[in-house]
């Protein structure tokens, strides 16, 4: 579509294109705006706050939660695309496409750890606000892990880098320092509500950017911590006819420290039961007797040709996607401690049991986080949402709350967090402009 720069556009054709993403929400905008620079950007947000408007970001569309869905105004951030790469630092507009970013790594025998199943399709700026983690968190973190600097455009027009501004970063500190942090998920990662378990100093006040769903501010740009390519890697599969037998062999190959642990349920692929996709990206006498000695299911293949088989993984969410296509189910994404993943396991069992229908499950298990679809109505997304705060986990790993599970952020907390999550929203966007209604309520 031929949207032109800089240019508030309300024609409806427009609005519709940007009314959807990948969640199966819709809600059509009041307009389009596709800025090119820095400058325009604080020119439509002076716009915003003088017509009484919102602003929503956008991506790539990828979202699976409708975070960048909204009326008012979707800012589509594609032109602010500059790269470069500086002593293993990437410096990254917010609308760098992931292929864009992996090819300027690839080039240099380096990359990004975070690797949504989306892949090239999303960008920089939708991977900071969703927290995005993928099939490698396991050992190189969520992109929060990986974010060292952050520039945003605040809801007051001003341009603040974290952690750099120095009166910003204690702000953040001092609001951060009042969470009640036995009330977080005890999980590995979590992209639910403002992650203000991660700000410890002022130092890494930036990292409450992250998971906000562009509720804070306008990200302009960001330094990313890259990694060195290894020079191989080693996958294997295995399959399993006990769901719980898989679930107790994942506890034991997570302490092997493999860069992948992923699971793909029932009914995914037509030869397995339950099968565990494990990588390792060092040489295999440091691990593989070892593994050897754990697993209790059936070895399906060894093979140092991970990528070839990493291309089966990842058709599991446009698998899914065909049983349940056009329900926007909010249960998709949960994660529990890896403690509690035979606890996950059988809420899953359980769910099945109620709604007599098939559940379909696949994800990062290494880290406690399994995707869900499922056509979930809202009382079994409640009973479902509820029994995962019960055992410490989150209602979203890395998907974000977006639309469906926003409702559920006060009790994931509590009300002492939501205060500090409300202070900290006013901090940042004063005249609530920013993806409203989104993680707190209005």
């Amino acid at each position: 579509m031929g949207l032109l720069p800089n240019k508030i556009i309300r024609d409806l054709e427009y609005r519709r294109f940007y009314s959807v993403d990948a969640s199966g929400f819709s809600i059509t905008p009041d307009a389009v705006y596709m800025p090119s620079n820095v400058n325009n950007i604080r020119k439509i947000i002076r716009y915003a706050i003088n017509n009484n408007t919102t602003i929503t970001c956008r991506g790539g569309g990828t979202g699976l939660a409708g975070g960048a869905l909204n009326s008012g105004i979707i800012l589509d951030m594609k032109l602010l695309n500059n790269m470069e790469l500086n002593n293993n630092v990437l410096s990254a507009g917010s609308g760098v496409y992931r292929r864009m970013l992996d090819k300027k790594l690839n080039s240099k025998s380096r990359f990004f750890g975070p690797n949504p199943s989306v892949g090239p399709y999303c960008t920089v700026g939708g991977m900071i606000a969703n927290n995005a983690a993928g099939s490698h968190s396991i050992k190189y973190g969520c992109t929060i892990d990986n974010l060292i600097k952050i520039t945003i455009i605040d809801g007051r027009d001003d341009i603040v880098t974290l952690p750099d501004d120095e009166h910003y970063s204690g702000a953040i500190h001092d609001i951060c320092s009042d969470a009640d942090l036995d009330a977080y998920p005890h999980t590995k990662k979590n992209s639910s509500g403002y992650r203000l378990d991660a700000v410890t100093s002022p130092d890494n006040s930036h990292k409450v950017i992250a998971a906000s769903e562009g509720t804070l501010g306008v990200i302009i740009s960001a330094d990313l911590k890259t990694h060195a390519k290894p020079s191989s890697i080693h996958m294997m599969v295995i399959s399993y006819a006990d769901k719980y037998v898989a679930a107790a062999d994942c506890i034991e190959i997570s302490k092997l420290n493999p860069s992948s642990l992923e699971i793909m349920g029932p009914g995914i692929l037509h030869y397995a039961n339950v099968t565990l996709f494990v990588e390792f990206d060092v040489p295999p006498s440091q691990w593989r007797d070892k593994l050897y000695d754990i697993i209790n299911g059936k070895i399906l293949l060894y093979d140092t040709d991970a990528y070839r088989w990493w291309s089966r993984r990842s058709s599991a969410l446009s698998r899914t996607l065909l049983y349940y296509r056009d329900t926007p189910d909010i249960i998709e994404d949960a994660a529990v401690p890896l403690e509690k993943i035979s606890n996950l396991i059988e809420l899953l069992h359980k769910l099945e049991e109620k709604s007599c229908k098939k559940v379909y499950y696949y994800g990062h298990v290494g880290d406690g986080n399994i995707h869900v679809r499922h056509p979930a109505d809202r009382h079994l997304s409640k009973w479902y949402l509820e029994n995962i705060i019960n055992i410490n986990g989150t209602i979203t790993a890395e998907h974000g709350d977006g639309i469906g599970r926003t409702s559920y952020v006060l009790q994931q907390y509590g009300d002492k967090n939501y205060d500090a999550f409300l202070r900290l929203k006013k901090l940042f966007d004063p005249y609530n402009i920013f993806n409203p209604g989104k993680i707190i309520y209005h």
